[in-house]
């Protein structure tokens, strides 16, 4: 520091001398009246100066200089890697000068604190926990003066599990990844058949979910890499392929049958396939709604109606004509049967708008509830995935929606028809697994989008009035579409393997059962 004392009398120049008490330590005052030098001590010091005139007149005058402590550190930073370590640092200041050290991260302890405040120079020791996260910085303020440390990533990565099997319907499945915290990853799958459907990228810990899609070969094994590690799908190898049985075959013969229901008089009258012969049989009334479905899987459809004013189901066993019945559902439900746990017999179910709620009580034990769709949606139940399981799935006529909660491959909503469309699902193309697929009234025609790839085709078949009634009516695997005419009583069937048939059975009045699901 350098600065002046100056006088203000006439007779000037003055010598400057110091004459009671000192000058701060590192101070000095040249006789020109300039304090220079460096401050060594911090303090409040009070000395008397003394001028002196050119006449030898003389003349004293009290100064006051307060010196702050000068502090400096070395090093200013460090860098410690991700498993801690020990450091120090140094500080220099004047004698007789106070200081902290105090951390300003958890994970920083200064380990030699005894004596705060501390006075002099001195050495600061401090230790660095270990980092399991993100790179991160830290400070000790050390005598004012800011110490910083960086420290590492100490990201690691490691699995729940590593591995796990799948039957060969497919399934579904997740394991977790374990980090520590802001440590992002992602997860891929490396195998088609696998998707990942939830955790695709995370931070911190974190669950991966997949999916398998159904095997049709040998056992198979496939990987996922999440967060930079390995897991391990194994697939079993597909079973027997069950036979899949056609709707509204009452014969056994693994065709649909031509069939009607009476509702003024509760007859049901069907066409045998296998050899042309009639079955006829009294079962249910006019206000009772008939679910033909095969309950006690001897591969034949059961005569069955559900009656919605008492929630009732009434089966009529195809193996001896006994009969069973029921509660299950209430008025305003909407049945919707079907083989939901893939045990070969189908499962009573309702939907109930009102609450956009499933009740399916499964044959092979136990109640499933479960709320899926809107209150104007209407049940479009069946297979869609393939894995011989029917799924929950609904078509929002308001906006020509599909929806389908399929019970391997994970839910799917696409937009394919209009408000006054007929939805009429069925394999049309022989892949093991439904096609959606709508009947339009107002130009007769056949939409079908195709599961293979999602890609559709259309033709016209049917007239004004017919009632679309689809089925597999020449036993290939393939639903054909076909039409019932109630003006003249007329069955037209577009067969893929056998070629359009046309026939007359039934009377006025009646209402085709392979039309029971059609909304």
């Amino acid at each position: 520091m350098a600065n002046r004392i100056d006088g203000t009398d006439p007779l000037e120049p003055f010598k400057y001398f110091v004459v009671g008490a000192f000058l701060p330590p590192g101070l000095q005052l040249s006789q020109e009246g300039h304090i220079y030098g460096t401050p060594t001590t911090a303090g409040v010091y009070t000395f008397i100066v003394k001028a002196i005139a050119v006449n030898e007149m003389a003349g004293v005058n009290k100064y006051t200089i307060s010196v702050g402590c000068p502090f400096s550190i070395n090093p200013l930073n460090k860098s410690v890697s991700s498993t801690g370590e020990n450091g120090t640092v140094d500080l220099t200041t004047s004698a007789g000068c106070q200081w902290t050290a105090i951390s300003n991260a958890p994970w920083i302890t200064v380990t030699n604190n005894t004596g705060n405040p501390r006075v002099g120079s001195g050495v600061v020791t401090f230790t660095v926990q270990p980092n399991t996260g993100i790179a991160r910085p830290g400070t000790i303020t050390i005598g004012g003066q800011t110490f910083t440390v960086n420290q590492a990533n100490g990201c690691a990565y490691t699995l729940s599990s590593t591995s796990a099997s799948s039957p060969a319907g497919g399934s579904a499945g997740n394991f977790s990844v374990n980090s520590g915290t802001g440590c992002a990853w992602s997860a891929a799958s490396n195998a088609s058949w696998i998707t990942i459907t939830n955790g695709n990228a995370a931070i911190g810990n974190a669950a991966v979910n997949f999916t398998t899609q159904a095997n049709t070969g040998a056992a198979r094994t496939g990987t996922m890499t999440a967060a930079g590690q390995t897991f391990t799908v194994n697939q079993a190898a597909a079973g027997p392929v069950a036979p899949r049985r056609s709707q509204f075959d009452f014969d056994g013969d693994n065709k649909t049958d031509l069939s009607i229901f009476r509702p003024s008089l509760g007859e049901w009258w069907y066409l045998k396939s296998s050899n042309g012969g009639n079955g006829a049989v009294q079962f249910g009334s006019s206000t009772d709604k008939i679910v033909p479905a095969d309950f006690t899987g001897d591969g034949k459809t059961d005569i069955a109606f559900f009656r919605p004013s008492s929630g009732e189901w009434f089966v009529l066993r195809s193996e001896d004509f006994s009969y069973y019945s029921f509660p299950f559902g209430t008025t305003g439900d909407v049945p919707a049967p079907a083989d939901y746990d893939g045990d070969g017999r189908a499962d009573a179910a309702v939907f109930r708008p009102s609450t956009v709620t499933w009740y399916i009580s499964r044959s092979s034990g136990g109640t499933t509830i479960r709320q899926f769709g809107a209150a104007d949606d209407v049940p479009v139940v069946a297979d869609y995935d393939g894995d011989n399981k029917a799924d929950l799935a609904i078509y929002r006529p308001s906006k020509g929606e599909w929806w389908l909660e399929r019970s391997t491959a994970g839910s799917i909503a696409f937009q394919f028809g209009a408000s006054t469309d007929k939805p009429v699902q069925g394999d049309y193309t022989g892949d093991g697994k439904t096609d959606a697929a709508f009947f339009r009234p107002s130009t007769n025609e056949w939409f079908v989008l195709r599961s293979e790839n999602n890609s559709f085709y259309s033709f016209p078949f049917g007239a004004a009035g017919d009632v679309p009634s689809p089925g597999d009516y020449d036993g290939d695997g393939k639903t054909d579409a076909a039409v019932f005419r109630p003006s003249t009583v007329t069955w037209f069937v577009q067969q893929t393997s056998s070629g359009t048939s046309i026939q007359t059975f039934g009377a006025s009045g009646d209402l085709s059962v392979p039309n029971a699901f059609v909304p």
